[in-house]
């Protein structure tokens, strides 16, 4: 996926866009199925479900495919006059941009950044979170598989 990102979009934000893309990925894995269960929730109770119940579900299935494909075909590569220019050590930005070593005497240390004040209860606050998160679907994933073994 990034080389084919790479070919439509250039190296410039490769990394952001397939971010993008794998979070639309992940959307979709959550929404289509809540989409079929509901179309399939109309139709009767599970286990009581004949093959034409099921052909709504399908045709909607087939609908977002033939769309997504269409969209697909939409893609245009981004003209190269939009791509990152060449950063390479004869390229004219990487001339301006690049400075002379500077030799540090046996006094000097070289200059630490400071840290920006209140980075790090941020940190801690979304590990947090995440960390509350993944329990809550731990536990819910173990009680439901109990109930696989217990009755």
């Amino acid at each position: 996926m990034p080389a084919y990102l790479r070919d439509l979009f250039g190296t410039f934000q490769v990394g952001a866009i397939h971010g993008r893309i794998l979070t639309a990925w992940s959307a979709a894995g959550v929404a289509g199925p809540l989409i079929i269960n509901g179309i399939l929730d109309t139709q009767g109770k599970p286990g009581t479900l004949t093959a034409s119940a099921y052909r709504p579900a399908l045709f909607t299935m087939v609908g977002i495919l033939a769309i997504g494909f269409v969209a697909n075909l939409l893609v245009r590569p981004v003209p190269d006059r939009f791509h990152e220019p060449d950063r390479g050590p004869t390229s004219p930005v990487a001339k301006a941009t690049v400075t002379e070593p500077v030799a540090l005497g046996p006094q000097s240390t070289p200059a630490v950044p400071e840290r920006v004040g209140g980075q790090t209860g941020r940190l801690w606050l979304s590990w947090l979170l995440v960390a509350v998160l993944l329990g809550y679907g731990i536990v819910q994933t173990a009680i439901t598989a109990a109930k696989l073994f217990t009755g």
